[in-house]
């Protein structure tokens, strides 16, 4: 689980809130840490990986994958043209070899102006950005956008059946293949943030 630490001390340019991954045996046993600054863990479909969400800083962030007691975290190195900078709601596919995650769709280069340096102009970014869905690889290499729609909070849950992603979105609810293919709206309209899961 991840527990959220709004009380915590906050430095400049740190990450609020604090976020940190825990795990706890059922039923009785107690919290064991696995990983601060991070947060979305899930878990591969054989058991043996978490795939998570680790913060570097406030506008950037990394996809990790470690054993589910934390060992060998390793960094899902993401490579190729157009790497987006914010990565969110990861989950295993199927397969294990997979990560689905929502990201941004990375801007065009933008290099400021001698006016911009001058007035102190800085790039701001949010993860309440319009998004899209993307797969890697768990050794990592380059993502391939899966979808088009551009749609803010987005959560994903993998059918019982492994054959289908359905995912909620600040623009509705959605249902789709595993490569994005065959995309169906279920619900339209702006949404509150939240998550979705299929019933066994």
């Amino acid at each position: 689980y991840t527990n959220t630490n709004y009380a915590a001390p906050q430095q400049e340019n740190s990450i609020s809130p604090l976020h940190t991954i825990f795990r706890m045996a059922y039923p009785s046993g107690s919290p064991e840490k696995i990983e601060e600054n991070s947060m979305w863990p899930s878990i591969a479909p054989d058991s043996s990986k978490i795939v998570y969400v680790k913060y570097t800083s406030i506008s950037k962030n990394k996809l990790y994958v470690a054993d589910t007691n934390g060992d060998n975290p390793q960094e899902v190195i993401l490579n190729g043209s157009g790497i987006p900078e914010i990565v969110d709601a990861p989950i295993f596919l199927p397969n294990g070899q997979s990560i689905l995650f929502s990201a941004p769709v990375p801007p065009q280069a933008y290099q400021p102006t001698w006016f911009d340096k001058l007035m102190g102009v800085q790039i701001a970014k949010a993860h309440d950005v319009p998004s899209d869905w993307y797969v890697v690889s768990v050794s990592g290499g380059e993502p391939v956008r899966l979808t088009q729609i551009q749609a803010a909070y987005l959560f994903a849950s993998i059918s019982p059946d492994d054959k289908r992603v359905v995912s909620s979105s600040g623009n509705g609810t959605f249902v789709m293949e595993l490569d994005g293919s065959n995309l169906t709206s279920l619900m339209l309209g702006s949404a509150p943030q939240g998550t979705v899961r299929w019933i066994p």
